[in-house]
């Protein structure tokens, strides 16, 4: 907070002496803080947005007001940004394994999975699901799927096959990935029967 409050002083020549005239800014001129936060964080967008708020009917209420309208970005580009040895995602699963992907992990095993999905023929608009605990691969997978710009929507397997079916026949998915087992409730339970019915 006060990196922002320090770049908005030099940036944008706005000075503030407390916390509490920041936040008095920040909901009197919507506009003008989220611009700002925007611009501070760097966000990179393929498309501008036209303006940061487009208000709904009801007035100056923020309740179906469209945000940075116009602009096209990617997470997974924001995601993926720092590419260091810093830890980007710590897993412990029920039985005490653990894991850590460093930034720059991420992003080489998300990078290699994009490259992967667009081998098959995954584009943009098409749907990835997975069929997957919340594991790292997990967290590659999505950033892959949405790294081509693609949908990407996960179930874990103690869901069971028809309520994931039910979730997933929406999309329409190109690709479903999967595991063979997970541990649930410290027991491990094999995933093949659901996955194979998915």
């Amino acid at each position: 907070m006060a990196r922002y409050m320090r770049w908005l002083g030099e940036a944008r020549g706005r000075r503030f002496d407390s916390y509490d005239d920041l936040w008095a800014w920040s909901v009197d001129d919507l506009e003008g803080f989220w611009g700002s936060v925007w611009e501070h964080l760097g966000v990179i967008a393929h498309r501008p947005y036209a303006r940061v708020l487009e208000r709904s009917l009801s007035g100056n209420r923020v309740e179906g007001a469209r945000w940075f309208t116009g602009a096209e970005l990617n997470y997974a580009e924001h995601a993926l940004r720092r590419r260091d040895d810093h830890p980007a995602v710590v897993f412990t699963n029920e039985a005490g394994a653990s894991a850590t992907l460093t930034y720059a992990e991420l992003a080489q095993r998300t990078a290699e999975a994009a490259a992967g999905l667009r081998r098959i023929g995954v584009g943009k608009g098409d749907a990835v699901v997975g069929y997957l605990p919340n594991v790292p691969e997990a967290v590659v997978a999505a950033l892959a799927a949405a790294s081509i710009g693609a949908v990407w929507s996960c179930c874990p397997p103690e869901f069971g096959a028809p309520s994931v079916i039910d979730r997933f026949a929406q999309l329409e998915p190109k690709v479903l990935l999967g595991v063979d087992g997970y541990t649930y409730a410290g027991r491990r339970f094999d995933a093949t029967a659901g996955l194979r019915e998915v």
